[in-house]
């Protein structure tokens, strides 16, 4: 993944990038190589078989032993990712792999790119999914209030009362 460095000016990402590399979990998409050169960041992650989360829902909700098998591993990555003093700042369906290993369905957290350290100022993340916190920062008040890793708390059961309801009845 190649990203401008205009896209996270204001961010420590060489630090951020070296955190997300040690968080290391089985659940959380596993950085091999990054670096920064001229007006880019890129880092490299290993290339998976299977489906994001919201592809999988195109076929209709989960049913609570599917999403059991799914969300448990990501509460469990997204801790791991706290833990290293990290918040994720999007996590949604399309940010949840189904990868395939045997057989069996192996959840992983992806798309670290705006993952930033617990008490950074910058903010990202999708609408739909996200804290109150988050999307008064969003919309343009930051410091209204503080941001921290209880907003990924709130992304993850948003998505898992998307999942288990399906989009015809997620707000």
């Amino acid at each position: 993944k190649v990203t401008a460095r205009a896209a996270i000016a204001g961010r420590n990402v060489e630090r951020e990038l070296v955190m997300l590399a040690a968080a290391g979990h089985p659940n959380v998409i596993q950085l091999k190589d990054h670096g920064v050169c001229d007006g880019y960041v890129w880092f490299t992650m290993p290339l998976l078989a299977g489906e994001t989360l919201a592809q999988r829902l195109e076929r209709g909700p989960l049913g609570l032993r599917e999403a059991h098998e799914i969300f448990v591993p990501i509460a469990r990555g997204l801790e791991a990712l706290h833990e290293a003093g990290l918040r994720h700042q999007d996590l949604k369906p399309d940010n949840i792999f189904l990868a395939r290993f045997a057989g069996r369905v192996h959840p992983v957290i992806l798309d670290l790119g705006v993952a930033v350290e617990h008490d950074a100022a910058f903010v990202a993340g999708t609408i739909l999914y996200a804290a109150p916190e988050q999307v008064v920062a969003l919309l343009g008040t930051p410091g209204a209030m503080p941001l921290g890793p209880a907003m990924d708390v709130y992304c993850l059961a948003a998505t898992l009362l998307s999942a288990l309801v399906g989009p015809a009845h997620f707000p």
